[in-house]
């Protein structure tokens, strides 16, 4: 089922239809907080569709449960993606 989701907002986001990508990520998120590939999929649609603040915020979230959960840090991909949205 996650990766289905996560197909689906792949799918919407290269069609620009940002919302419906973001409810499918969204969804990722609920049923499995620790899957990273979700929660960069969510702060990427955030900060394409204007919303950086939400998206850096999201970060913090990943950050905060992958620390808690499971005593890691994000991994590369999540910190590069996270520098990248610095910028914007």
């Amino acid at each position: 089922m996650i990766e289905a989701l996560h197909q689906l907002a792949d799918y919407y986001l290269q069609e620009c239809q940002y919302e419906q990508a973001l409810h499918f990520a969204w969804r990722q998120v609920e049923l499995d907080p620790w899957q990273e590939s979700a929660h960069r999929q969510v702060m990427k649609l955030l900060a394409i569709s204007g919303q950086r603040a939400m998206a850096l915020i999201q970060f913090e979230t990943c950050r905060r449960v992958l620390g808690k959960e499971l005593e890691i840090e994000p991994d590369e991909k999540t910190m590069a993606l996270y520098e990248q949205i610095l910028q914007w």
